[in-house]
């Protein structure tokens, strides 16, 4: 499977948010450079946000998280994280303790997301969102996963 890869602005005027694809073999900050000198800036995704985009594509694609980074390296952390994301393969409401331990660590300990990994089972595509706002995804859904990250991403940043 091929994939593309996108990065999310939202054009300074409009406030509407457009996803641009990105050739991975090209450099990167001259690519921002360019979308930017059109009068759009780069989107950031939040790990609240990232949080929403989780739950979205849970509910409305029946996904499985897969993978969830951090912007530190804490083993510990990671473990614990791995262990509820395997619980819910077998019982999807401990998405509710992800949530909250999410929320927790993002609002009182500063460890925010750094990249998630959703495998979308009814679509069959794997998404990877980072938090730089660039997106990876199976190529075949990249039109209809670009359009829909763009407009949950306007709604969640008005």
């Amino acid at each position: 499977m091929q994939n593309k890869t996108g990065k999310l602005f939202q054009d300074n005027q409009t406030r509407k948010v457009t996803a641009y694809e990105y050739i991975e073999k090209n450099e990167y900050y001259p690519f921002v450079e360019s979308i930017q000198r059109q009068g759009k800036n780069q989107c950031i995704i939040t790990s609240d946000i990232m949080l929403k985009f989780m739950e979205h594509f849970l509910y409305k694609h029946n996904a499985k998280i897969t993978t969830i980074e951090f912007m530190i390296e804490d083993d510990i952390l990671q473990e614990e994280i791995n262990e509820i994301l395997k619980s819910m393969d077998v019982q999807p409401a401990f998405w509710e303790k992800l949530k909250q331990k999410l929320h927790f660590l993002s609002e009182e300990n500063c460890i925010d997301l750094k990249s998630i990994l959703i495998k979308c089972q009814d679509e069959n595509f794997i998404l990877r969102i980072l938090v730089n706002g660039l997106f990876t995804v199976t190529d075949s859904s990249y039109d209809a996963v670009a359009k829909e990250l763009s407009s949950l991403m306007e709604v969640l940043i008005k």
